[in-house]
C-alpha cells in the first residue's frame, strides 16, 4: 500500500468514506454531504490530504481502493499570529486496521508539519476507543491538554 497526496479525483471517494464509515463510528452531528465535499475540496486546494491507496481494484473497476486518509490545514492560535498545522481527520477503514496504517498516516502528517517548520495540533475528538487511540497518539506526539464536552449532550447522542 502506498501513501500519496490526495488528488482531485479522490475528493468524492474521501467524502463518501468519511460520511459512510467515519460518521458511523463517531456519530456526532448529522453529516451534510455538500458541506463535507466543500471542506474536502478546501483541504485539497488550501491544505493537505494524504491517502493510503491499496492494490485492490474498486468494484466499479475505476481505480484502486483507499484504505485510509488524513487531512489538515494551516491555522493560527486565536491569541497569536503563529501558524500551526491543524489536523482535521485521520481515518483508516475497518477492514484495513490490522496493521500500522494509522501510525504511518500520522507520521506522514508530522513530517509535513516539520517540513513547514510548524507545530502539528492533533488529537482524538471522539469517545470511540479513545484509550486505544490515546496510546497510539502517544507513540508519536507529545501529550498536551484534554477535550471536554458539556451542555446538552443528548443532541449528539451522548449523556
Amino acid at each position: 500500500m502506498d501513501i500519496r497526496e490526495a488528488q482531485l479525483a479522490d475528493i468524492f471517494e474521501i467524502t463518501s468514506i468519511l460520511i459512510e464509515e467515519m460518521y458511523e463510528e463517531v456519530g456526532i452531528g448529522k453529516p451534510i454531504r455538500s458541506k463535507i465535499l466543500d471542506y474536502i475540496t478546501y483541504l485539497h486546494e488550501e491544505g493537505i490530504m494524504y491517502v493510503v491507496e491499496t492494490n485492490i481494484i474498486k468494484k466499479d473497476g475505476m481505480g484502486k481502493e483507499l484504505a485510509g486518509m488524513t487531512g489538515a490545514h494551516i491555522s493560527q492560535w486565536w491569541w497569536s499570529d503563529q501558524d500551526f498545522l491543524s489536523e482535521d481527520f485521520t481515518f483508516v477503514r475497518k477492514k484495513f486496521r490490522k496493521g500500522t496504517l494509522a501510525l504511518k498516516l500520522m507520521k506522514k502528517l508530522d513530517t509535513y508539519a516539520k517540513k513547514l517548520k510548524m507545530p502539528l495540533v492533533t488529537g482524538v475528538f471522539n469517545d470511540v476507543e479513545h484509550e486505544r487511540k490515546n496510546k497510539l497518539f502517544s507513540k508519536l506526539y507529545q501529550h498536551f491538554g484534554y477535550i471536554y464536552l458539556g451542555g446538552d449532550l443528548k443532541v449528539i447522542g451522548r449523556e
